[in-house]
């Protein structure tokens, strides 16, 4: 294996990259998720930890999505009144200023409704990523014998190579890197 920009562009981007020998890597990668599963136990506390946390939305601190919309309610509410109101006085520059200030945070909190909505649909996305990875440590045995693809493509975030006899592993979905020598 070596890096793209290498083949391609010659030393002009990647001065020192290493060629890596495909078996080597493999055994490395194997290596890796057999250290992963030694320490699974640990791991799948905090993956339980991750889950709750992605179904209880975080820890909070910002203004949840039921407040927001009775807060865009609240506003909707004003923003009809004031209307009526600059209705009897058309040349009430104060009600126009008032109106167009809850036209603003009406939007702005339109705004953070729908960023909470995305929130809420990537912590189900998280949840759901968390659940297949608990599922997959309790079905998975304490030592792989071999290298498989799937397996790696499925389970391993990114592996990069930090010199010609070391990678680290990133492990999908979970803080885990694991720092490896080629074998």
């Amino acid at each position: 294996w070596r890096c793209i920009s290498r083949l391609e562009f010659g030393t002009q981007y990647c001065h020192n990259s290493p060629t890596l020998d495909e078996d080597r890597l493999h055994r490395a990668i194997v290596a890796a998720l057999n250290e992963y599963g030694a320490i699974r136990a640990e791991i799948k506390a905090d993956v339980l930890e991750l889950t709750e946390l992605a179904r209880s939305g975080g820890e909070g601190g910002g203004t949840s999505l039921p407040e927001l919309r009775r807060r865009l309610e609240a506003l909707t509410t004003e923003q009809a009144r004031l209307l009526d109101e600059i209705l009897e006085d058309m040349g009430s520059k104060e009600l126009n200023a008032q109106l167009q200030a809850l036209a603003d945070e009406r939007q702005s909190v339109l705004d953070q409704i729908a960023a909470c909505q995305q929130d809420e649909e990537q912590r189900a996305i998280q949840a759901s990523r968390q659940r297949e990875m608990e599922e997959w440590l309790d079905q998975q045995p304490m030592c792989f014998t071999e290298y498989d693809d799937t397996l790696t493509r499925r389970f391993v975030e990114q592996v990069t190579v930090v010199d010609a006899d070391t990678i680290q592993v990133k492990i999908r979905d979970t803080d885990v890197e694991i720092e490896q020598h080629l074998c």
